[in-house]
């Protein structure tokens, strides 16, 4: 059996600058919640109809989402070495409410299931999540544009 050499002399391996990949998935995480923002929607009109597997399916995939976007903020501030509380002022600001409110909605899809309250889990997915999700995609944004600012300075 004759064994077959390969001639490579030379292995070129990129790799992505931390705060731009960072970045990049914050915002990918931002686009992310659109997908969120319409299961949740479609979700909404599920429970409303009776459908209630198709609203789970719905609600799981939404969740999944969510727990990517928070995430891709927790371990990308984590990789760049970000502190989130030292970010600028308003957004400071905005994101320990981002955070609680996330957490606290997520906790009354829990207990809206639990409890077959299908009226509030509508209104929590159409109306509760749907306004968190854009401020969440607003915060992500402004994120990624601080690491994209940090990294030109």
């Amino acid at each position: 059996m004759r064994r077959r050499q390969h001639s490579c002399e030379e292995v070129h391996l990129t790799s992505a600058e931390p705060c731009e990949f960072v970045r990049v998935t914050l915002l990918d995480a931002r686009d992310a919640l659109d997908r969120a923002r319409a299961d949740q929607i479609a979700a909404a009109d599920a429970v409303e109809a009776g459908r209630a597997q198709e609203a789970f399916g719905l609600v799981e995939s939404s969740l999944g989402l969510w727990q990517a976007a928070r995430q891709a903020l927790d371990q990308g501030a984590q990789l760049v070495g970000l502190d989130l509380s030292t970010l600028p002022a308003d957004l400071g600001e905005i994101l320990p409410g981002a955070v609680e409110s996330l957490a606290r909605c997520l906790e009354e899809v829990r207990r809206c299931v639990g409890a077959q309250d299908w009226s509030g889990l509508s209104d929590l997915l159409r109306y509760d999540l749907d306004e968190l999700a854009r401020t969440w995609q607003r915060v992500l944004e402004r994120v990624a544009d601080h690491l994209g600012s940090h990294r030109a300075s």
